[in-house]
């Protein structure tokens, strides 16, 4: 006892009191308890909520997308009020138009992939469910694989790829890529993994969003995968490449120019174009030679030479096929590679082809489009581009004819010449340059020849997929002649059949 307390004097009252007390305090401690046990139980319960919610983003298929500010990475993407392509838009606090969601892939989702803001502290969504790709998967924007869409949404300069669970409509941010160059790189599925570019670096992250690795720094170009390493076009230095998991490089091949439609893999290795100057002034040597060279950067093969080789594009049935242009005799040539053999499947003489008006070996005459398991398309510009015709042959080199003339597809720019092609989801994409006007896309189906128009604003060529019954795309709603616009672009989807 404190001695300050000493000699004080209880009152009479103190044992009353104290009883009093001692009652009354049971009786508030007994009531507390009470209040803390139920708002233990709604507390418990919050707490439980907010963890669900955490752990689910946002699902974009509860309730309508609205328009999202440009630092939200899931933000809805823009699109032209006048496009073919916009469907029951939407405004957001910029007055741009947003997309209502749709259905997509091959698993029939019900909600637009791209939608919500997330929690910053929210967890990437379960992927127990998850199948493994026993084959590698590549888009430039979207891809399907089981009940998971893997897509790129948000603006061209700041892209996310996402992933969503097309039965519980869960989406996950994978990775952000920061990108100001006017393309749209692949992006690919093995395994768990997710391989996609930044600036021309390679990098690896899972599907449930974790482990993020950079495995190479420099400017590349994804040719595929063999085994669990990356072969790739490194750009710098002008050579193919192969990456291991830990990021470590070997060189396969040296180049002497770089395009991704100069080297092309196939089970067992590597095509790839070696260019030289097509000219013999100051003693160049003006023959293209197209070599083949296994994964290790051994075994490398010469396997076929000519004046100008280009073009190479590849099928299902891994069949390679690119065009020749021959000096002696002067022809051109489509020629097919199967079991490491050559074959000309089609050749045109320069005289038959002058007699139709075509330019002999102007850059822009001829163009191999794309190639599936029973056809290769090529196009041939005639009359200083006044007529392009699209022709069509069988890979064993029969039943050649023409497909199509492309001046038949109504509304083409008068000035269009064939850019470049692709097969895509039982579709011919035609890409046309068109000089001052903006590039024009089509799509042509393979089985009635219909044709679909990219119109209502500008797109990113490289960027349209066909998925299921979707077309994704990234666009302005403007032509950027200078490309000063990049934050203008966004990615979209619209579905095929509203654009016939």
């Amino acid at each position: 006892m404190n001695n300050d307390l000493k000699g004080l004097k209880k009152p009479q009252n103190y044992t009353k009191a104290k009883k009093m007390g001692l009652v009354c305090l049971l009786f508030v401690v007994l009531m507390a308890s009470a209040a803390c046990s139920r708002s233990g139980k709604e507390s418990i319960s919050e707490n439980d909520n907010t963890e669900d919610t955490m752990k689910q983003p946002s699902d974009p298929s509860a309730a309508e997308p609205t328009g999202t500010e440009e630092s939200d990475p899931i933000a809805e993407p823009a699109v032209n009020e006048e496009s073919e392509l916009t469907a029951e838009p939407t405004t957001n606090e910029e007055g741009e138009l947003t997309a209502k969601p749709e259905q997509t892939g091959k698993q029939d989702p019900t909600a637009e992939p791209a939608s919500g803001k997330h929690s910053p502290t929210s967890t990437p969504a379960s992927i127990s469910d998850f199948i493994p790709s026993e084959n590698v998967v590549h888009s430039t924007t979207a891809f399907t694989q089981g009940n998971y869409l893997f897509y790129k949404s948000g603006k061209a300069g700041k892209t996310v790829i996402a992933s969503k669970n097309l039965k519980t409509s869960k989406v996950t941010e994978l990775a952000t890529v920061e990108d100001y160059y006017f393309g749209s790189s692949e992006f690919y599925l093995k395994g768990k993994n997710i391989y996609y570019l930044v600036k021309g670096d390679i990098y690896r992250i899972g599907v449930d969003g974790k482990n993020k690795t950079r495995l190479f720094k420099g400017t590349a170009a994804i040719l595929g995968f063999h085994e669990d390493d990356i072969i790739a076009l490194d750009k710098k230095a002008r050579e193919i490449i192969r990456i291991d998991r830990a990021g470590e490089k070997k060189s396969l091949a040296k180049l002497k120019s770089i395009d991704p439609l100069e080297a092309v893999m196939v089970p067992d290795g590597i095509y790839y174009i070696s260019k030289s100057v097509n000219n013999t002034l100051d003693g160049n040597n003006p023959i293209d030679r197209l070599y083949f060279v296994d994964f290790n950067g051994e075994n490398k093969t010469k396997m076929y030479e000519s004046l100008d080789i280009f073009d190479l594009k590849s099928n299902e049935e891994n069949e390679l096929f690119f065009l020749a242009i021959s000096e002696e005799p002067e022809v051109m040539k489509l020629n097919k590679i199967k079991d490491h053999k050559v074959t000309a499947i089609h050749s045109t003489s320069r005289e038959e082809l002058e007699a139709q008006g075509c330019n002999w070996l102007d850059s822009n005459t001829f163009t191999l489009l794309a190639a599936n398991a029973a056809h290769v398309y090529y196009g041939v510009d005639f009359n200083n581009s006044k007529a392009m015709n699209i022709y069509s042959v069988g890979t064993d080199g029969k039943n050649h004819g023409l497909y199509l003339n492309a001046f038949d597809i109504k509304g083409i720019n008068p000035s269009a010449y064939f850019m470049r092609g692709s097969m895509d989801g039982g579709y011919l994409k035609i890409v046309f340059d068109c000089d001052e006007d903006p590039a024009e896309i089509y799509l042509m189906d393979l089985q009635n020849k219909s044709t679909i128009k990219f119109e209502g604003g500008y797109y990113i060529p490289s960027s349209i997929d066909v998925e299921g019954e979707y077309v994704y795309y990234c666009k302005s709603p403007k032509y950027d002649r200078e490309g000063n616009l990049l934050n203008s672009y966004a990615y979209g989807r619209s579905k095929i059949s509203t654009l016939k």
